[in-house]
């Protein structure tokens, strides 16, 4: 039922594996936010048994980094723009790319920019940050919507955070629909790439074959995935990484809405 298209389906599931008097009073409170907080429970079961229950690993930052112990960061982490990275979450994807070093980092989805910004500050100093997004007159496009997180999106500015920043200039906006982008120019280049655009199952799938092209061949180097493990609206994340060619490759970082493929390198 967990695995289930049927996103009431999956709720229940969540509900019979996690069910106690504080989800259910959260719940009964508020509606809306208090569904999150099975997931949040579920998150807590696997990392407490491994993923056991879920067809993938579920590992600590320092299973899957082990260098992770001996690492230091530089974190900037804001308020405002209405949707946030977790604040653990984006202290790993900082951990992992000054792990990989990379020399090129590709983000699929740039929002307010903070991911970038965070990717530049625990990058090398000659590293390129490539972030895409919609262009502003596709989001205009959208402005119907009900959704509530596209008019979050719609009420902000693209990469606004990293506009004005120090370190602005290893980051290179580009602007289309990753369904449609041409990624070509950029095929094999790539150490890191984070996908966090569209969540709709075809997205997804598309990015994260894209993503698989765009990686440096023999070299250590990784694809993030943002809302993984998310079994309410961002189902389809989960759904487009177990059809995709990476299925069996593909972790959880514990405790965290963030999947990896880790590839330490190989021979061509």
């Amino acid at each position: 039922m967990l695995l289930s298209r049927n996103k009431r389906l999956r709720q229940i599931a969540l509900v019979l594996q996690t069910v106690n008097l504080a989800a259910v009073k959260a719940w009964v409170k508020n509606p809306a936010e208090g569904r999150v907080i099975f997931n949040k429970y579920f998150h807590t079961y696997l990392d407490i048994v491994k993923g056991d229950g879920v067809p993938w690993a579920v590992k600590s930052i320092f299973e899957a980094f082990p260098e992770a112990a001996n690492l230091s960061v530089t974190l900037e982490h804001k308020p405002g723009g209405g949707i946030a990275t977790n604040v653990k979450q984006l202290a790993y994807l900082a951990i992992i790319t000054k792990a990989l070093a990379p020399k090129r980092i590709f983000e699929i989805g740039t929002f307010r920019g903070r991911t970038a910004v965070n990717f530049a500050l625990n990058s090398p100093s000659d590293c390129e940050i490539l972030t895409l997004d919609l262009p502003v007159e596709d989001h205009r496009g959208m402005a119907h919507a009900a959704d509530r997180t596209i008019k979050t999106v719609l009420g902000s500015q693209v990469g606004c955070e990293f506009r004005d920043h120090p370190i602005a200039s290893k980051i290179q906006q580009l602007w289309g629909d990753s369904i449609a982008f041409d990624f070509s120019p950029f095929t094999e280049s790539v150490d890191l790439v984070y996908i966090d655009g569209a969540h709709h199952y075809q997205a997804v799938l598309s990015d994260t074959k894209e993503a698989l092209k765009l990686l440096r061949p023999a070299s250590r180097v990784a694809i993030l995935w943002d809302d993984f493990g998310n079994f309410g609206d961002y189902f389809d994340v989960i759904a487009a990484i177990l059809d995709s060619p990476l299925k069996s490759s593909v972790f959880q970082i514990e405790d965290t809405e963030l999947a990896v493929y880790f590839r330490e390198g190989r021979q061509e």
